[in-house]
Parts: C-alpha cells; structure tokens; sequence
C-alpha cells in the first residue's frame, strides 16, 4: 500500500514538473509572435489644385511576419492623396 502511494506522489510530482516546463518554455518562444514596432515613411501625393508631395513620419505596430507601411499610411492619410509607403524613417528614404 504505501509503495502505491509513493509511486503516485512520484508521478504527480513529475507531472507537476512536466507542466510547469511547458508553461515556461511557452511563456519565452511567445516573444516570436509579439507584434514589433516599426517606422513608416508615408509619401502623399496630394492634388489641391496642383500636385503637391507631402512627407509624415509613422510610428506603428505591426506583425513580425508581415509589417506593413503601407496599410498603417492609409489608415492615417485616408482621402488626402496617392499614398506610398516606405518601411525606415523619411531621413532614410530619400
């Protein structure tokens, strides 16, 4: 009877543990699927009467596997102009 007992505190005790490595090594590979922060350089072409090039610097989250300027400056300059984007500061992009 009691090497039954031990046998299951043996085992409990190793499922605690088996658990608890899952729950750490989960918790530190979830940093590959955290959104990043990137800077987006929005080029708009606006049209008020003539044609005019305006330059804004963007500050946004994105998603490691896709980072994406150019939904971020169209989100922010809906309806002011032709948007084009550039990933990296608008000093970097000349």
């Amino acid at each position: 009877m009691e090497e039954t007992k031990a046998i299951i505190g043996i085992l409990v005790i190793a499922a605690i543990s088996i658990t608890a490595y899952f729950v750490i090594a989960s918790g530190s590979s979830g940093a590959a699927v955290q959104p990043i922060y990137m800077t987006c350089c929005c080029n708009i072409l606006a049209q008020d009467g003539m044609q005019v090039l305006v330059r804004s610097q963007l500050q946004t989250f994105a998603s490691r596997t896709a980072p994406d300027c150019q939904s971020a400056c169209e989100y922010n300059y809906a309806g002011q102009g032709k948007i084009f984007s550039q990933v990296g500061t608008c000093a970097e992009n000349p």
